[in-house]
C-alpha cells in the first residue's frame, strides 16, 4: 500500500508541478521569433508553449527596429539578431522630456525566471561618478525590481536578472528619471526577452490534496477492518 501510495504521490507532484521548471525563452531579439508575432494596436499578439501574450504600450507604438550592434556578450542566452522591444524610436525611454511605459500581458498566471535587456548602459569607467541607466519591473501593479546596468558600449548594453520567481499576468517596464540614469540625458533601454512557464492552475492542487486525502482515508479503513 505505501509503494503504491509513494509512486501515485510521485506522479501527481511531477505532472502537477513540472510545468512550472521548464521555462520557455521568449526572444524579441530573435527576427524568427519576431516574424511570427501579429499585429496588435500599439503592439504584437504571440504565442509561447500555449500561454497567449501580448506586448504593448499606451506611450506609443512597439517595435523592433535596432539591429544588435555589440560582441557576443549575452548571445549565448538571446539570439541578438535585433536589441529587442522598444516603442516608438527603438527603446523604453524615461526622462526630461518622455515616460513610456511596455506592457507584457499573459493570458493566465505565470512564472517569469529571468529577465534580460539590452541598451542598457552604464557611465565609461573613465566618468567618475559611475552613473547607470536602470529597467524597472511591475508585476500586477506592484514594484517587483529593478535592474541596474552593468554594460559598456562594446557588449550591446547586456544586463539580466536571473533565477528569480516573478508570478503574475501583466508586467510592466518602465524607465523613471533619476540621477543614477545616463545616456543621452535620458534613461533608455530595449526589452530583450523573459524566460517564462504557466503555474498549475489551483484545481490541480486541489485535485492532488484530494488524491492525498483519499489515500489517508483508505489506510485508515483498512487498518479497522
Amino acid at each position: 500500500m505505501k509503494n503504491i501510495l509513494s509512486k501515485t504521490i510521485g506522479i501527481l507532484f511531477l505532472s502537477t508541478f513540472s510545468h512550472v521548471s521548464m521555462a520557455a525563452l521568449i526572444d524579441f531579439t530573435d527576427t524568427n521569433f519576431i516574424g511570427g508575432l501579429t499585429s496588435v494596436s500599439n503592439g504584437f499578439e504571440g504565442n509561447i508553449d500555449g500561454i497567449v501574450f501580448t506586448l504593448t504600450s499606451t506611450d506609443g507604438t512597439v517595435n523592433f527596429k535596432e539591429n544588435y550592434a555589440g560582441n557576443s556578450t549575452g548571445c549565448s542566452i538571446l539570439e541578438c539578431d535585433k536589441d529587442g522591444a522598444g516603442i516608438n524610436n527603438d527603446e523604453i525611454s524615461g526622462g526630461v522630456n518622455v515616460t513610456q511605459t511596455m506592457t507584457l500581458l499573459f493570458d493566465t498566471e505565470v512564472a517569469i525566471s529571468s529577465f534580460y535587456f539590452l541598451d542598457l548602459y552604464k557611465r565609461p569607467d573613465y566618468d567618475t561618478s559611475n552613473r547607470a541607466e536602470q529597467a524597472t519591473i511591475t508585476i500586477d501593479d506592484v514594484l517587483f525590481e529593478t535592474v541596474l546596468a552593468t554594460g559598456l558600449s562594446g557588449d550591446g548594453g547586456f544586463a539580466s536578472l536571473e533565477n528569480v520567481l516573478a508570478i503574475g499576468t501583466k508586467f510592466e517596464f518602465t524607465a523613471a528619471i533619476d540621477p543614477l540614469f545616463w545616456d543621452d540625458r535620458d534613461n533608455d533601454y530595449a526589452l530583450a526577452g523573459v524566460e517564462v512557464s504557466a503555474v498549475p492552475l489551483p484545481a490541480a492542487v486541489w485535485l492532488f490534496g484530494s488524491v492525498i486525502a483519499g489515500f489517508a482515508g483508505f489506510s485508515r479503513y483498512k487498518k479497522k477492518a
